[in-house]
């Protein structure tokens, strides 16, 4: 039943797309709130796997092929362009390397590093006006209060039905993988690790905090006053539900990412309200919740030290000393694990880097490297092109996103996994779209929502 829903959805979203590629974009990322539900209902189907890709993504390349995107939507910093081109050519040369276990392994892991990047071309030329640029970030937050209150409603029925009887009403068969064997982490009372409508709490977790970045776009910079008050909602919404998602990671991402949004907006009395209003709603929140606040804060702390000192820096260093010259393309790539046979092994370093460098090499890791930086200094360029114009808050959100992946991926393998691996992109496309818009000739305003309420109030009294 669910993959015939599937296929209807695919005629329509083809059908859709062919006809309007730049509303693609948008489907895209409405769908994704739901494509882990899919996955798990359907028993880990790989149509289920695919369907983003094969809905969305595939008709939006082809769409864009026979149209054709415009000479200067292709114009990046050369700096950029030749990192990108650097990592390309390093994985495809890897994917010949002979210590790679099949072709297939290798296909996958190409697939993962390299199959997403031109959504950042596609979507630069999507945006080019302002209005396309409040539909891509309305679109982006719209549905984040969905997988909120079905992850809330999972811990409320974990904590008071049962967390094995919750998850498996939701998920059948598939809940013990979800949810990692049902594990927990007991801090006065138990933290759940829920997967809400996604395929695990990591990819749970990672969409609340990706979807935090265009929630405080909107919220700082969309025209309407109804869509900056949902944002509001929706951001409170969203720290509620990522403090209480199982990830443990929620309790220093979701703080940092907000305080160097802040830092960079520049915004002293938003930045002074929202340092007393995070603590204090985070507090209640794990109150309400029966979870003892400082022995979640002691132990992240003592986490986070151990993942610095040990994890972290030892898969790094050991990455580099057993595999500098790379083991090739998919070696470390976690969903290749479906196409090797019981003879092979493929590496698990868990961290972005260690990734890098065991199937690309020391050279892969720096061409990684290269591309986060540049990322980083694009997006402050254009932070400073903002001024404090309408867009400085989105610009400084992006920019503070680009900053903090980099971090994050020191754990985990954030580009791999939704939606980092399409939100990475497409947030380069609004850095790079937003100069376009004319972000440079806008006048300075002090405090830019409260400008744009009076001019569209006295507007209305005209």
């Amino acid at each position: 039943m669910l993959l015939a829903v599937l296929a209807l959805t695919g005629v329509l979203s083809w059908a859709s797309i062919l006809r309007n590629w730049k509303l693609g974009l948008r489907l895209l990322v409405l769908y994704l709130p739901f494509a882990g539900a899919f996955i798990l209902l359907t028993g880990g189907s790989i149509v289920a796997h695919l369907a983003k890709d094969l809905l969305f993504v595939l008709p939006i390349y082809l769409s864009c092929a026979v149209r054709g995107i415009a000479a200067r939507d292709l114009r990046f910093p050369s700096a950029l362009l030749l990192s990108l081109l650097f990592l390309s050519a390093v994985v495809i040369i890897q994917m010949a390397n002979p210590s790679v276990a099949n072709l297939a392994v290798a296909l996958v892991g190409a697939k993962v590093w390299l199959f997403y990047i031109p959504l950042m071309m596609v979507a630069r030329a999507a945006l080019a006006s302002e209005r396309e640029i409040v539909l891509l970030l309305r679109s982006m937050m719209a549905l984040a209060p969905i997988p909120c209150l079905v992850g809330l409603g999972q811990y409320f029925g974990s904590s008071t039905v049962g967390y094995e009887e919750t998850i498996t009403a939701f998920y059948g068969d598939a809940a013990a993988g979800a949810t990692q064997g049902f594990s927990a982490f007991h801090y006065g009372g138990e933290l759940y690790r829920l997967p809400s409508t996604f395929q695990s709490v990591a990819h749970y977790f990672g969409y609340v905090e990706h979807s935090i970045v265009p929630t405080y776009a909107v919220l700082r910079s969309d025209p309407s006053r109804l869509w900056r008050r949902y944002a509001l909602a929706v951001m409170v919404l969203l720290i509620a539900a990522g403090l209480l998602s199982g990830a443990r990671a929620a309790f220093v991402f979701i703080p940092a990412l907000l305080v160097i949004i802040l830092v960079l907006d520049r915004v002293l009395v938003g930045a002074m309200i929202w340092a007393v209003a995070v603590p204090a709603m985070s507090l209640l929140v794990l109150n309400l919740a029966g979870l003892d606040p400082l022995a979640i804060f002691t132990h992240v702390n003592a986490l986070g030290q151990h993942y610095a000192t040990g994890l972290v820096v030892r898969s790094v260093v050991d990455a580099a000393s057993n595999f500098s010259w790379g083991l090739g393309t998919g070696m470390n790539t976690i969903s290749a694990r479906h196409f090797v046979s019981g003879d092979a092994r493929l590496v698990g370093f868990e961290s972005q880097y260690a990734k890098a460098i065991t199937e690309l090499g020391i050279v892969g890791l720096l061409a990684l490297v290269s591309v986060f930086g540049c990322m980083i200094v694009s997006s402050w360029n254009t932070l400073q092109r903002a001024a404090n114009g309408r867009w400085h808050s989105t610009a400084a959100a992006l920019t503070a996103y680009f900053v903090l992946l980099p971090i994050h991926a020191l754990k985990g393998w954030p580009l791999d996994w939704e939606p980092a691996n399409l939100y990475y992109w497409m947030f380069g496309a609004i850095v790079f779209a937003l100069p376009r818009v004319g972000v440079s000739k806008q006048t300075p305003k002090s405090f830019p929502l409260r400008e744009l309420w009076l001019s569209q109030r006295a507007q209305r009294q005209r």
